[in-house]
């Protein structure tokens, strides 16, 4: 089973990986949430969450039959196929069984409900695209101007809001969300 933790005055330095950026934004949410993650073989967290979701069958038999099409293309190496890091039913279930724990969940919210869970020290991951490409950006706080922060970056949601992926027939954003850790005794 996974230990949790909360501790607010701790210090988190956020983890940065150019080979697994995705997969680094959601151990740095992780983290900063209050999870202690598995220690793995591999130097970073995200080199070892990417490799989890490469060579755990669990993860393959989820994509498998999530999404038999996907995955036909997936395995077969199909040019712009989708990883299962990029579907995000097969990441919030591979990083679930991960954690030994469900932990993240795919929601639709509104801004207020974003505001309101990352005022409550609960980071969420923002799902944003730039054209072809899709990533993670974790909302770790909120600055003096009452702006969602995002971490490793020098923006502010407003500069992302052009990017952030919602429902068309919505103004909800899409998102994954953190269940709160709860502290070890």
């Amino acid at each position: 089973m996974i230990e949790t933790y909360k501790d607010f005055n701790k210090t988190y330095t956020p983890e940065v990986s150019e080979a697994y950026p995705t997969e680094a934004a959601i151990c740095n949410a992780l983290s900063f949430a209050g999870y202690v993650l598995p220690q793995g073989l591999y130097p970073t967290n995200a080199d070892s969450l990417a490799n989890f979701m490469k060579d755990n069958e669990n993860v393959d038999n989820f994509y498998k039959n999530y999404s038999p099409t996907l995955y036909k293309e997936y395995r077969s190496k199909m040019p712009g196929r989708y990883l299962p890091i990029d579907v995000v039913q097969v990441l919030i279930q591979s990083v679930n069984l991960w954690l030994e724990k469900d932990i993240l969940n795919f929601e639709e919210l509104t801004v207020e409900e974003i505001h309101e869970k990352v005022s409550n020290g609960n980071p969420v991951l923002i799902i944003v695209t730039d054209n072809n490409t899709r990533s993670l950006i974790p909302i770790l706080g909120i600055d003096d101007k009452s702006e969602w922060v995002a971490a490793l970056e020098n923006t502010t949601i407003k500069e992302l809001n052009a990017g952030i992926i919602k429902p068309t027939y919505s103004d909800k954003k899409w998102v994954i969300t953190i269940k709160p850790a709860e502290p070890v005794i």
